[in-house]
């Protein structure tokens, strides 16, 4: 429910047995922190920001070792069945399931990858898939071999490993300008009541001002509705300024009506208590 974003150190060509204690050592240092929200740690880095591609984390990997929810009926059998969306949230995200046999002994793991389709050739998954195992079975067997040891297990395939995505500029401060037209003056605002700050410049960077994918989705619901023209998430990610945002809402045809309708609230009536006779 909330990611936690670890690093490894691989430094030293460490053997199976030290990186498998770094790993350890470094992952309960960060579960201690597990609480903080991980739009929290996004703000507090500043990233750079690239449309299409996950701040801070390129791959995920998610243990399912729950225990498995069960809902009895009478007269009802159930089952849990996991049903795939078809659409992958990060560039490559591993899902690890616990297996357990019928009477509930372990049956192993399941391993499922699910990757981006534009960022990595069909290849790829399925040789990471192969040499995961490879590596994994290599370390059980012979702990004390250095990551070095293991270099032909991994050979790479004949495919990219990765498909080239455009990085993007590191975001910087320009000086502050404040808005020239009302409709600047309109967008400022909102950015500043969105971000809780006193001001905002044209050229302000919706992001390094503390802005997030939560606020932006905000920022983009408020503007549509009040601005009358199409405005996505994904238009705050291209063109982060104040400035760049009402030149591309100039160029945007009005609508009749705001994005998100406002439909009046219907007061809620309570009745008295009946009081039953005998």
């Amino acid at each position: 429910m909330n990611l936690v974003v670890l690093r490894t150190d691989l430094s030293g060509d460490p053997t199976g047995a030290e990186l498998l204690a770094r790993v350890r050592h470094g992952d309960i240092a960060a579960f201690a922190h597990q609480d903080v929200p991980f739009e929290t740690v996004v703000a507090d880095l500043n990233p750079a920001r690239a449309p299409g591609r996950h701040p801070l984390v390129d791959v995920v990997l998610a243990l399912q070792n729950n225990a498995r929810a069960e809902l009895r009926l009478p007269g009802v059998r159930s089952r849990v069945e996991v049903v795939r969306t078809g659409a992958a949230r990060f560039e490559l995200l591993v899902d690890v399931t616990d297996e357990h046999g019928p009477a509930g002994e372990p049956a192993g793991i399941a391993l499922t990858i699910e990757y981006q389709a534009e960022v990595f050739d069909p290849a790829v998954p399925q040789w990471l898939a192969d040499a995961l195992l490879r590596v994994l079975d290599a370390l059980a067997a012979r702990p004390q071999d250095r990551l070095s040891a293991l270099d032909e297990l991994v050979d790479p395939p004949a495919a990219p490993v990765e498909a080239a995505v455009p990085a993007s500029p590191v975001p910087g401060r320009r000086p502050y300008l404040g808005p020239r037209t009302e409709l600047e003056r309109r967008l400022a605002a909102t950015w500043a009541e969105v971000l809780g700050v006193d001001r905002v410049g044209v050229h302000d960077d919706f992001f390094v001002l503390g802005g997030n994918s939560l606020r932006a989705v905000r920022v983009a619901a408020r503007i549509a509705a009040t601005e009358r023209r199409r405005l996505t998430t994904t238009q705050i990610f291209a063109t982060p300024t104040v400035a760049g945002l009402a030149e591309a809402l100039a160029a945007a045809p009005s609508r009749a009506e705001p994005g998100i309708p406002r439909l009046p609230r219907i007061p809620r009536v309570r009745s008295a208590p009946t009081v039953g006779e005998e």
